[in-house]
């Protein structure tokens, strides 16, 4: 069996560029009901969260997308992660972007986004 290819990440329906590694997590935020009488009752339905780490090189031209000025701006931004033939458009925030250098390594941004799901659309072949 094969497994399924390598996340891509597009913005605005745009490749994201020199990506090197992409973390996702979705949160149900469901809650658990406990009453005296049955213990654990059911469950009461929370508002889903997804959230999207990415790794990106810098260019020697400079960054491709401006994730500082998206940041401090408050900008929505409308991020795609394509994954296992499925591409989930989300909508959210750039909640915070770090940077760093080192030895012969590529200067390295690192980009935190809060968002919710708007969309899941398959994407056979991707």
């Amino acid at each position: 069996m094969e497994s399924a290819r390598r996340a891509k990440l597009t913005l605005n329906d745009r490749p994201v560029l020199r990506t090197s590694e992409a973390d996702w997590s979705i949160k149900s935020n469901d809650q658990a009901i406990y009453t005296l009488d049955e213990g654990l009752a059911g469950f009461s339905d929370g508002v889903e969260e997804f959230d999207l780490t990415l790794k990106q090189a810098v260019p020697l031209e400079g960054y491709q997308i401006d994730w500082l000025g998206l940041c401090r701006t408050h900008t929505t931004v409308r991020p795609g992660l394509i994954y296992a033939g499925k591409t989930y458009k989300i909508e959210g925030r750039v909640m915070e972007v770090g940077g760093g250098s080192k030895v012969n390594d590529p200067s390295m941004v690192t980009v935190t986004i809060k968002a919710k799901i708007i969309a899941v659309v398959n994407t056979p072949g991707l």
